[in-house]
């Protein structure tokens, strides 16, 4: 091919593929110099200046994520991962559930003098006088639920008003 001044023209000239010798060959060798030196000799040197401000952003920016996670940590987490189901039991076993136990302390009304009695019913006798800090475990409820079975931490045993305790959580 000839260009129009006359030139021999190859199609790799023009497809943008230089032969050794065209011109435009030689200007990119110096752009692959010139972005060598920018990369390994004067990006170093703006890094070192800047490295300072670059940790104190890093700290401030640190300082703020630590705050955030602390906030976050004090929260329940939304999804955990689910506990591996429970083995089978066939249908002839039984499961024999132990109570609960339950514990109670007097109330703030209770802790001036609280009567145990033998029964449920402020016509029973009473027991002992309980006064404080006392711990005790819940035995049974009466039918109207307003008496509570107790049994102190001696082991005496006898019935509260459910007003003068209230539950150890």
């Amino acid at each position: 091919m000839v260009s129009s001044s006359g030139m021999p023209v190859s199609l790799k000239t023009d497809l943008r593929f230089p032969i050794t010798g065209q011109q435009g060959h030689g200007s990119r060798n110096i752009q692959l110099i010139y972005f060598i030196l920018i990369c390994f000799i004067l990006l170093p040197r703006y890094v070192k200046f800047y490295m300072p401000v670059l940790s104190e952003v890093s700290l401030a920016y640190g300082n703020i994520e630590r705050k955030s996670l602390e906030e976050a940590h004090r929260y329940e987490p939304f999804w955990t991962e689910p506990e591996e189901p429970a083995a089978v039991i066939e249908e002839t076993e039984q499961i024999e559930e132990e109570p609960l136990e339950i514990w109670l302390r007097l109330s703030e009304k209770g802790r001036a003098g609280s009567n145990v009695r033998e029964s449920p019913g402020k016509d029973s006798d009473r027991i002992i006088v309980i006064s404080g800090e006392v711990t005790m475990k819940q035995l049974e409820l009466s039918e109207n639920e307003r008496w509570i079975r107790i049994e102190l931490e001696d082991g005496t045993q006898g019935w509260i008003n459910h007003t003068l305790v209230e539950v150890i959580e």
